[in-house]
């Protein structure tokens, strides 16, 4: 079987840091309960990169990025040879307003 190594790019932090800090303010018991989850579900993308669809955002750049579905975020990623890179961390409700400086790429929302 296949496995990658998964990097969290710093686009991807800021987010789960932004996220963390937005949760907790509101509930600091769910933001302790979300961070492990999260952070689990991506360390899933080391033997299953591949078992996620495409994003919708990719339709416009055609990089191949796939989402992880995670409670209510989706957890955008490339694979690549052999890792998977992390790019952003979103919300359900948010736009799908994707991404800078994606694998070397500029990429930007509609």
């Amino acid at each position: 079987m296949k496995t990658w190594t998964v990097n969290i790019r710093p686009t991807a932090e800021v987010d789960i840091r932004d996220r963390f800090e937005q949760i907790r303010s509101e509930s600091p018991i769910n933001a302790e309960n979300w961070y492990p989850d999260l952070i689990g579900a991506i360390k899933t993308l080391e033997n299953l990169a591949l078992r996620c669809p495409i994003a919708e955002e990719d339709a416009e750049f055609g990089l191949g990025i796939r989402h992880l579905v995670v409670g209510r975020y989706r957890v955008l990623y490339l694979v690549e040879d052999s890792s998977v890179e992390v790019l952003h961390i979103r919300h359900q409700r948010h736009s799908r307003v994707l991404l800078s400086n994606t694998a070397g790429t500029s990429v930007s929302g509609r």
